[in-house]
């Protein structure tokens, strides 16, 4: 067993004279890159606004993925003719969608009824999306997140090959432009199209930012920075209830969210280029200018440093998909593990909010009540992810998130206080999956090297959109079935998928892997102990 100990200082300081070699052999490629970070300040005044303008992104495109569950709201009905026995029972009667005779508008003359908010307030109350075309506004909402799998395939191969920032831009652009358009559509089809065209650039958007900043990151440092990053998004579906209790009109609400998008298009040009994507793409010295620029932002004392080119990173070498999922079987297993974690993630976090409009009550306070169950979920998750382990963190949660989820399913219809139980329930079922979820960006992060990084996190996002998109039909179809049904479903999920987990390796406090060979080769142990020295160890912890 070989190791070596090195004392590093962990603010800046000078170097000897002269240039220092960085030497990145295949064995010690990701502790030289992250010596330097460490040299420069880990939390220096670059990596402050680069964290700044990454969150200011995250948090301009993150209410994308819950905008339709204001503009396709399926708002409550009134009686307003009474040709029918039941009307004339129960005229002027408001129908919400926890009442068992929700549905029955269906059997009765379209001119008995109409819903309690007016024609504009939601696709659904426009275009008349209820009963045998529940459906079609189920799919609206999905095809948000088909288009999030689909055109992530390609984006990550374009942040692979063409870089994080140029990615990064290309995609804010045209987020502005799809959503903007929405505003203006009349009709279904265009509604889909549209939607699916915001997904594919939004989910680009969320990846490749996140990535870009956990590659600004040190090991130590990244749970923290990422975390962080993730709480953006239950802020921006905060701001986005607030934004839609005062517009109640969809058209003007998909107009409004657009405009954000400019101002952080502009932030882009701002933003660094990743070091470690540079230098995992043959292109060494840029990765050097990049370092330099935070060093001198950082305001430290000038050293020089070199960074050699590892032999074993080719220039040239570029991988596909097809390397990443048929390479050999325990890398498919360990895709496919991640692959049904990161699709429970988006199942059960979609369905449980999609479900709070069913819930009874106003959709606004139980929106917002649901999504404040998601801040404290990031501040756990910056916690356990580096007490306990990416893979405690991740796995407990699930299993946690199964439980309550199972007590929502078993609050009786009939209990008094019941409303008020399925809401405290979800806002911790909220909670548990976001840790799960939070944990698992940063869990993929680390398995997943430098070279493949963005194609294997597309994967997993892939996955995730999957899970997404089945979640509103299960809480649409299952719903119109048993209404607990979409409860106990998201249960099993959640529990298989803290089982599936057990197959992952534990990455906390392991070097990140940067080459293709790191796949299969031994994790490295980094750890700084309370001497601020680097412990680097060939063998498994």
């Amino acid at each position: 067993m070989f190791h070596f100990q090195r004392k590093l200082n962990m603010d800046c300081e000078n170097l000897s004279d002269g240039p220092t070699v960085i030497n990145t052999s295949c064995d010690d490629v990701e502790t030289d890159i992250d010596s330097v970070l460490r040299r420069l300040g880990s939390c220096g005044n670059s990596q402050r606004v680069l964290q700044l303008l990454c969150m200011i992104m995250h948090l301009s495109v993150s209410y994308q993925s819950f905008l339709m569950y204001y503009a396709a709201n399926n708002p409550p009905w009134i009686c307003v003719g009474n040709s029918s026995t039941f009307c004339e029972k129960n005229y002027g009667k408001i129908f919400d969608v926890t009442d068992d005779d929700f549905r029955k508008r269906c059997s009765l003359n379209r001119t008995e009824w109409r819903y309690t908010a007016a024609e504009p307030f939601s696709i659904v109350t426009e275009l008349d999306l209820v009963c045998d075309k529940d459906s079609l506004a189920a799919l609206i909402t999905a095809a948000f997140f088909i288009g999030w799998g689909v055109g992530g395939i390609f984006s990550g191969l374009l942040a692979d090959t063409y870089g994080r920032k140029v990615t990064q831009m290309l995609s804010l652009f045209l987020l502005f432009i799809f959503s903007f358009t929405l505003s203006y559509t009349n009709a279904v089809w265009q509604v889909i199209l549209l939607r699916s065209l915001i997904g594919a650039v939004t989910g680009t958007c969320l990846n490749v930012v996140y990535v870009l900043l956990s590659e600004y990151s040190v090991p130590e440092k990244r749970a923290l920075a990422g975390c962080i990053l993730q709480a953006c998004f239950p802020v921006g579906n905060l701001l986005l209830s607030v934004v839609a209790y005062y517009e109640r009109e969809w058209r003007k609400l998909c107009m409004y969210t657009s405009f954000p998008m400019i101002f952080s298009f502009l932030l882009t040009f701002a933003l660094l280029k990743s070091p470690r994507w540079l230098y995992a793409s043959g292109k060494t010295s840029k990765a050097e200018n990049v370092l330099r620029t935070m060093a001198k932002f950082n305001k430290c004392e000038p050293f020089e440093f070199v960074l050699q080119q590892s032999s074993c990173l080719k220039a040239n070498n570029k991988y596909s998909y097809k390397d990443l999922l048929f390479s050999n079987c325990s890398l498919t297993l360990l895709v496919a593990a991640q692959f049904y974690g990161w699709f429970s993630c988006g199942l059960v976090y979609y369905g449980v909010s999609l479900e709070s409009s069913d819930l009874g009550g106003d959709i606004y306070t139980n929106f917002m009540l649901t999504t404040l169950g998601d801040i404290p979920g990031n501040f756990i998750t910056i916690y356990t992810s580096n007490r306990y382990g990416r893979k405690k963190t991740v796995l407990s949660s699930f299993l946690l998130c199964s439980i309550v989820l199972g007590g929502i399913a078993a609050v009786p219809k009939a209990f008094a206080h019941g409303r008020i139980v399925k809401v405290v329930l979800s806002m911790f079922g909220k909670c548990f999956i976001n840790v799960a979820f939070g944990g698992f960006y940063l869990w993929s992060f680390e398995i997943f090297p430098t070279v493949v990084r963005t194609q294997g996190m597309t994967l997993c996002q892939v996955a995730a959109r999957i899970g997404s998109a089945t979640s509103p039909f299960i809480a649409t179809m299952l719903g119109n079935i048993y209404a607990p049904l979409p409860f106990m479903v998201m249960c099993g999920v959640s529990l298989l998928a803290a089982l599936s987990g057990v197959a992952l390796p534990e990455t906390n406090n392991m070097a990140t892997r940067e080459t293709f060979e790191d796949f299969t080769a031994k994790d490295r142990t980094v750890r700084v102990d309370e001497d601020e020295e680097i412990l680097v160890s060939d063998s498994l912890k």
